[in-house]
């Protein structure tokens, strides 16, 4: 029986997810996919959004996110157990997508404070971007809205806001440029790191001075498995800019 592509990529997703720790070559998850090495590449960036070493990297951090939350493990051992040799490294990785050290998230219960601040001046003229965010599910807690520069989410938005539910929001001060819509929330009986993420997409927009961007709809759903994992931390407060 023929697999298709998206089955083939699977296997390779799947393999993966089952060791996160170990080294796997571009060659040996082509031969896991049943491709060929030159076409593995392309093929995995369409399926899953992202080239196949940053997903593993993605998955790596995952289930170090995980570990912080649930072992007494030092942040050096979760950082050898999840494949990397060097604490610096593994640390300067996780601060990087996650968007705050790894003691920290462990210590904030994998979660952060958002202070809403306005953009740097060399962004340039920003303007507060609208729309209609709808979910099906029954969530616990809050709904987060940013605007990063990449479709994969990573470390800290450049504007964000943070909504009780679903329903109109509004982000403000995003700055001039190209930017992606992304929204994360738990359903109920979630949690922060893995159980039952919700997640959205709005696509990409681009905000110029002096040109209104059009409002954005779109529909929280539950995750597919060959999404790459959601890395930056959810944000638990929403505070003022500090005078």
């Amino acid at each position: 029986m023929r697999l298709s592509t998206v089955d083939s990529i699977a296997l390779a997703v799947r393999a993966m997810e089952a060791d996160v720790g170990r080294t796997f070559t571009n060659a040996q998850l082509a031969q896991i996919a049943m491709f060929s090495k030159f076409h593995f590449n392309r093929v995995f960036q369409e399926v899953t959004g992202i080239p196949p070493g940053r997903f593993l990297r993605a998955l790596r951090l995952a289930e170090a996110k995980r570990l912080l939350l649930t072992s007494g493990l030092s942040v050096t051992d979760i950082g050898t157990l999840v494949g990397y040799s060097s604490s610096g490294t593994f640390s300067t990785q996780f601060k990087h997508n996650v968007g705050m050290p790894p003691r920290e998230f462990r210590a904030n219960d994998g979660y952060r404070t958002l202070v809403l601040a306005p953009p740097p001046p060399s962004f340039g003229a920003a303007q507060d971007i609208t729309g209609q965010l709808e979910c099906s599910v029954d969530l616990a807690g809050t709904v987060f809205v940013g605007a990063f520069p990449e479709p994969t989410p990573r470390s800290v938005p450049v504007a964000c806001t943070v909504l009780p539910g679903p329903g109109r929001f509004r982000i403000e001060n995003v700055p001039a440029g190209r930017w992606h819509l992304f929204s994360l929330a738990s359903a109920r009986g979630g949690s922060p790191t893995h159980d039952r993420p919700v997640l959205g997409s709005g696509g990409q927009l681009e905000v110029t001075p002096g040109k209104s961007t059009p409002a954005r709809h779109f529909r929280l759903r539950p995750p597919s498995p060959l999404d790459p994992p959601v890395l930056p931390a959810p944000f638990a407060v929403q505070v003022p800019h500090p005078a």
